[in-house]
């Protein structure tokens, strides 16, 4: 449940009844300490479907599969990196959290294993991984219904080329998921600690390597018709305006760090 305070001198029946038309409302309530009151408010009611399923802990409609996003964000819980700047970032973001699949998390360092350098530019090195917990997902159907569940996979880790402290790679990480709240497809799963030296980010990885690569391999293709040379033209220009969106610039564009996914979706 959501708690919307207002001033006293502001709540009038008028605002209240906008809120009764709009919103699912549980009452008023007052803080004694500051006299403010606060509408009991439940935002998310109109992203409520029967066929996501129910709620164990309000016993509503969840507003995607198997996700509450009033309840479920609040009850995650994770391992603690040792670091409460880091922990408590963490925990912001997981409460933004719309869906079960992009909570992300501090993932132990002994989780990964298998991992090999596969790049490095000036903007930090990156690594593949087999995540050994693995990421979120969502099985099941409208018929049978949805359950969480953990599938073990690879990823690629990413540090910075001069971390230098928590605070400069919170930073960054911090950018990185503006983006992805903005709507940028490169998932991520969380933040790692290497060998109690290097923090590094724990994302999506690339299944069909860089663009410069996959164009000199594939550019003649007859099956790479201009259609899809457009609709990935497209696909990478949509994530660039994403990140512009957010008040950010990439810093080092060009098609070695664009990464292409199975889908062949361009992700910055």
């Amino acid at each position: 449940m959501n708690l919307h305070c207002t001033q006293i001198s502001d709540l009038n029946l008028e605002k209240f009844k906008n809120y009764i038309e709009k919103y699912k409302i549980y009452g008023l309530t007052q803080n004694t300490e500051t006299g403010q009151y606060m509408i009991a408010i439940d935002f998310f009611n109109d992203e409520r479907k029967p066929i996501n399923g129910i709620c164990k802990h309000c016993e509503r409609d969840n507003t995607n599969p198997a996700w509450c996003q009033l309840c479920d964000p609040s009850k995650i819980t994770q391992e603690t990196s040792g670091d409460k700047n880091i922990d408590k970032c963490i925990k912001e973001f997981q409460l933004k959290s719309t869906t079960y699949e992009k909570v992300i998390e501090w993932i132990p360092f002994n989780m990964l294993e298998n991992i090999k350098p596969i790049g490095k530019g000036g903007f930090g090195t990156v690594y593949s991984a087999v995540w050994l917990c693995g990421k979120r997902i969502i099985e099941g159907n409208n018929d049978v219904g949805y359950a969480r569940s953990r599938k073990r996979c690879k990823v690629a880790l990413k540090t910075l080329s001069n971390p230098q402290t928590s605070s400069n790679f919170l930073t960054e990480f911090q950018n990185h998921m503006q983006c992805r709240l903005g709507g940028s497809e490169l998932e991520i799963y969380g933040l790692t600690l290497y060998e109690n030296k290097d923090y590094l980010m724990v994302l999506q990885y690339a299944n069909r390597g860089n663009l410069h690569e996959f164009l000199q391999q594939n550019f003649r293709d007859s099956n790479f018709t201009w259609k899809k040379k457009l609709e990935q033209l497209k696909d990478i220009s949509h994530d660039l305006n994403r990140i512009h969106l957010k008040g950010y610039t990439h810093g080092d564009f060009h098609s070695v760090n664009i990464l292409l996914d199975q889908t062949l979706s361009g992700k910055n």
